[in-house]
């Protein structure tokens, strides 16, 4: 599957249940299909809180550019993260397949008010990518929560969910 697929289903369920215009709450993989959608059908979305968010690339670091080498050459078995590792062969495919795209063109073009809430222990989304997500998009408040990872939601609820109430009611 592709992210457009992704999209192309979510589509399909705002219509099935009649929903013509919403604000989105995404984490993570969800943010990248949220950019696609609002980006394709800004007419279907209001604002959007997004968490811990994917969709820009990763640098590609010396480190990594060699670990990739090795693990290229056979000299060192990488098995990915966690998250790839659980995947099926098929369910690799579209993983490739998803965090290949760079969002980048769709998240300058986004219109929309914006608020990513990162947290700064983060290991998956880089303080440089959420950096550049709001040169990118001028409509982007960026709040950072001190003390969370990935899941700032989970990390820190109380506050979450004080700024996303917040940030939909102005």
């Amino acid at each position: 599957m592709t992210l457009q697929d992704y999209a192309d289903f979510v589509l399909k369920i705002l219509d099935e249940k009649g929903i013509a215009k919403c604000s989105v709450i995404a984490h993570s993989f969800g943010c990248r299909v949220t950019m696609l959608l609002a980006d394709q059908h800004p007419e279907r979305f209001d604002k959007l809180i997004l968490t811990g968010p994917a969709g820009i690339p990763r640098r590609f670091s010396l480190w990594l550019w060699l670990k990739v080498r090795l693990h290229k050459l056979g000299i060192i078995k990488s098995k990915g993260s966690v998250d790839y590792r659980a995947l099926t062969k098929n369910g690799k495919i579209t993983f490739q397949n998803i965090i290949k795209r760079d969002l980048r063109p769709e998240i300058a073009r986004i219109t929309h008010k914006t608020l990513i809430i990162w947290g700064k222990n983060d290991k998956a989304v880089r303080r440089y990518m959420v950096k550049l997500w709001t040169k990118l998009n001028p409509h982007t408040k960026l709040l950072t929560y001190k003390g969370a990872g990935h899941f700032c939601f989970i990390d820190a609820p109380s506050r979450f969910i004080i700024d996303a109430v917040e940030f939909l009611n102005a």
